[in-house]
């Protein structure tokens, strides 16, 4: 699934493609007339686990994106407070090996009030 198959598109990985902001962008891509030159993988749970860091990378070397546009995260916030550990490995972790894979295409990070609230930070 590389940049090179599938004509001379480029490729977005979209992360947490079963979440509220990933199913949106996955599912309106087809329709950007102005990013034609474009193609999305949408990543859910069944493609892999994204804390299986070794799996993700094996897949981001195959897949070799050209963006990656990461919406995945845990944000039920009982979860949260429930599994703390988990959610540091998913919501931190994660997003990190992913920034780390990411360091020479763009990446775009989303989150939400549930796991950054903005009020303190830099």
């Amino acid at each position: 699934m590389n940049n090179v198959q599938d004509g001379s598109k480029l490729l977005a990985w979209v992360t947490g493609a079963d979440g509220l902001i990933g199913s949106h962008i996955k599912l309106s891509a087809p329709f950007y007339v102005y990013a034609p030159t474009w193609r999305v993988r949408g990543l859910n749970r069944k493609d892999f686990d994204l804390t299986n860091f070794e799996e993700m990378q094996r897949q981001f070397e195959i897949d070799r994106p050209a963006l990656v546009i990461h919406c995945a995260a845990l944000s039920d916030l009982e979860a949260c407070e429930l599994e703390p550990a988990k959610t540091r490995l998913v919501n931190r972790e994660t997003a990190f090996f992913l920034s780390r894979l990411s360091e020479v295409i763009p990446m775009i990070f989303f989150s939400s009030i549930l796991v950054f609230g903005g009020s303190n930070g830099n």
